[in-house]
C-alpha cells in the first residue's frame, strides 16, 4: 500500500514533466534497481534449529546463482547472533516456481547450531 502512495507522489511531481519521466519514475518504482535480489525469512523450529526460506524478486538484475550463498550468510549470522560458534545444515533445496506467470526462484533449508567441542 505504501508503493502505491509513493508511486502516486512521484507521479504528481512528475506530472508537469514529460510522459518519458513519468514512465521512468513507475519503472523505478516497481523494478527498484538497489533492493536486494533475495528475501530471506527465518524461522525458529527449536532453541538450536533454524529454518529459512529464500525467495528471489521477480523483475531483478543477476543474482541466480546466489541462494546458497546467501543461505550460508545468514546461517553465520544467526549463529553468531545467538552466541553459538558453528552451524550444520540439516536440510537445503533450491528450485523455480512457476505457477504464475513470472517463474522465480526459491531455496530452503534447516541449520542446527553448534557450540564448540
Amino acid at each position: 500500500m505504501q508503493d502505491v502512495a509513493i508511486a502516486g507522489a512521484v507521479y504528481k511531481l512528475l506530472l508537469p514533466a514529460k510522459p518519458d519521466l513519468i514512465l521512468l519514475g513507475i519503472a523505478y518504482m516497481i523494478y527498484d534497481p538497489l533492493a536486494p535480489n533475495w528475501e530471506v525469512e527465518t524461522i525458529r523450529v527449536s532453541d538450536d534449529v533454524f529454518q529459512m526460506q529464500l525467495t528471489m524478486k521477480r523483475l531483478r538484475s543477476g543474482g541466480e546463482g546466489e541462494a546458497q550463498y546467501i543461505f550460508r550468510r545468514n546461517a553465520r549470522r544467526i549463529s553468531q547472533a545467538a552466541g553459538y560458534d558453528d552451524y550444520r545444515v540439516l536440510r537445503y533445496e533450491e528450485g523455480i516456481e512457476s505457477a504464475s506467470l513470472m517463474p522465480r526462484r526459491f531455496g530452503e533449508g534447516e541449520i542446527q547450531l553448534l557450540k564448540a567441542q
